[in-house]
């Protein structure tokens, strides 16, 4: 048996089964539920299914929909695919070095792998081509040329200019 509760009054706290509907109806309320009568035009919707939520985090379950709510979720970008084909250079150092000038007709793929990451590659402009916490990876280069070219990291490194396939 529930023990006896007295109504709220100035200064009582609320408990009980109406601690649990005043909580109930505040949440209604807070997820878009109006009594206010608007002027505008209803807009019409679609009659399409809408997509199931799926959680996109292993160990979270998927958010809640409240109809008329809209749920955005944020997926890490997928680099892109890159192909190569047949090598057309090769260059390894050791550290921070100047590495040979590129002037490529075609596009190309560069491959890096180093010892030690991270890795930066860039022109003597300044202008990076790579930037990377990782030991190994490739990036596209377009045609063009490519002067002053610097390797900045503290290990071994290794470049291949590919063609791009």
């Amino acid at each position: 048996m529930l023990p006896a509760t007295r109504p709220p009054g100035p200064g009582l706290p609320i408990r009980g089964p109406l601690a649990a509907a005043l909580a109930v109806g505040l949440l209604v309320a807070g997820c878009g539920s109006s009594t206010t009568s608007s002027t505008t035009t209803p807009k019409t919707t679609s009659t399409a299914a809408k997509p199931p939520l799926v959680s996109q985090h292993p160990t979270k379950p998927a958010p809640k929909h409240h109809p008329g709510h809209v749920i955005v979720v944020h997926l890490p970008p997928k680099p892109p695919v890159i192909k190569a084909g047949a090598l057309i250079q090769t260059l390894a150092g050791n550290g921070d070095r100047a590495i040979a000038n590129l002037s490529e007709k075609t596009t190309v793929v560069l491959e890096w792998q180093t010892s030690t990451p991270p890795i930066q590659i860039f022109n003597k402009h300044g202008f990076v081509l790579v930037n990377s916490p990782s030991a190994t990876g490739e990036v596209r280069l377009a045609r063009g040329k490519y002067t002053g070219l610097r390797v900045a990291t503290k290990g071994a490194w290794t470049l291949e200019i590919r063609a791009s396939a």
